[in-house]
């Protein structure tokens, strides 16, 4: 008499998780019968909805009976994953019992992009989030600064939250100015930086205003300018230009007065009486040489002579101020009275208060002054030859 018996499945299971990591685990599985075929598959199956199969991931762990273990890797941070143990053998496939586990989580990744638009005060800069290392990204941005490596303590612009590509808008920056940048990200595990990258801010020339000239005289006079703005790069030299022509130029005669911001003057002596000069304040830095706008003047047969006399009635917020012409310098006086400041040297492109016409004493009523405070005036007076001023008092 002859009988065969009957096979069936293998019979397992599946060894509980450990060593979790951000990305890997290790598990595996025993094979206690080989429900009598041979096992020729075994291994671990996963995926992060439950009961997973060989239809889903799988690492391969050989075949026969017996324990074994398989690492699983390439995971996402902060997922949970669902794993059974499998054999197979010629009458299927039979699975272990369900363990779950959940990877750890990680800071972001993230990767400063692009700077794609720079100007003289801003620039545009984007970052990229690949992964929010399993944590939800609950804010991105840039972080910037004059020095390498910025964090979100130095300077930073906000783009929201999540993962993906942004940019952000960088404004009042400083001209000429070289910054570094880098994407960052938050999410629960702390903030993650990108990689730094750096850029310049625009240059310009600088900005420069020719003053007035003052104290025309037969064969002198003062002229002057002021640098408002270096463009974002230093001036290395300032000074005045002037020629008989109306647009004067470095290459005319120039005179050196120094370099950066701010004010100067030049007292011009060896002019020539009754010529009409033109004079204009200019300014170098790295991107050129800017100019004022030309102003005219003209040497006297001459200009007025005139005195700054007394100073009356002062008060909290004014003061009586009492001038005089005493020659018109050959021409009639067009225009006189007085200029103050709270500079010295105050001229008609300060503040003034005129009175009148011709020769003889005149006063002027200051008003509206700031209380406790010092001013500087000067009478003065105009006819076409140009402005003179009386000498400087305080008050």
């Amino acid at each position: 008499i002859e009988f065969t018996t009957t096979t069936t499945t293998a019979e397992i299971t599946t060894s509980p998780v450990s060593d979790i990591t951000s990305s890997s685990a290790i598990t595996g599985g025993t094979i206690h019968n080989d429900g009598g075929e041979k096992v020729i598959d075994r291994g671990i199956c996963y995926a992060t909805s439950e009961s997973p199969s060989i239809e889903n991931s799988v690492v391969k762990a050989g075949q026969g009976i017996g324990t074994y273990e398989c690492t699983l890797s390439d995971l996402l941070p902060g997922t949970t994953y669902y794993v059974r143990a499998y054999a197979s053998n010629n009458q299927g496939t039979a699975y272990g019992n369900q363990e779950q586990f959940t990877t750890l989580c990680t800071l972001a990744s993230v990767t400063t992009t692009s700077v794609t638009y720079i100007a003289l005060t801003e620039a545009t800069v984007g970052g990229d989030i690949t992964s929010d290392g399993g944590s939800e990204v609950t804010e991105r941005g840039i972080c910037y600064s004059t020095k390498e490596m910025p964090s979100i303590e130095d300077n930073k612009e906000i783009a929201g939250n999540g993962t993906g590509t942004y940019s952000c808008n960088l404004k009042n920056l400083l001209r000429g100015t070289t910054y570094y940048v880098r994407a960052y990200a938050i999410n629960s595990e702390g903030i993650a930086y990108g990689n730094q990258i750096s850029f310049s801010t625009s240059s310009v020339m600088a900005t420069v205003v020719t003053a007035e000239p003052t104290d025309i005289g037969l064969t002198k006079a003062t002229l002057g300018g002021e640098v408002t703005d270096d463009g974002g790069a230093i001036v290395t030299e300032r000074g005045i230009c002037y020629s008989n022509a109306p647009t004067p130029t470095i290459a005319d005669t120039k005179i050196e007065l120094g370099e950066g911001l701010g004010k100067f003057t030049h007292s011009l002596t060896n002019l020539v009486m009754g010529n009409t000069y033109y004079v204009r304040a200019y300014a170098t830095n790295a991107n050129g040489t800017a100019y004022g706008k030309a102003i005219a003047f003209t040497m006297g047969t001459t200009i007025p002579s005139v005195s700054t006399s007394t100073i009356t009635n002062i008060t909290i917020t004014g003061a009586t101020i009492e001038g005089n012409v005493i020659s018109e310098g050959g021409t009639a006086v067009l225009e006189r009275g007085v200029c103050y400041s709270k500079n010295e040297l105050p001229t008609i492109e300060d503040v003034k208060v005129e009175s009148g016409t011709g020769l003889g004493v005149f006063t002027c009523e200051l008003n509206e002054l700031d209380m406790g405070t010092t001013y500087y005036v000067r009478a003065y007076a105009k006819n076409i030859n140009g402005t003179a001023y009386g000498e400087q008092k305080t008050f």
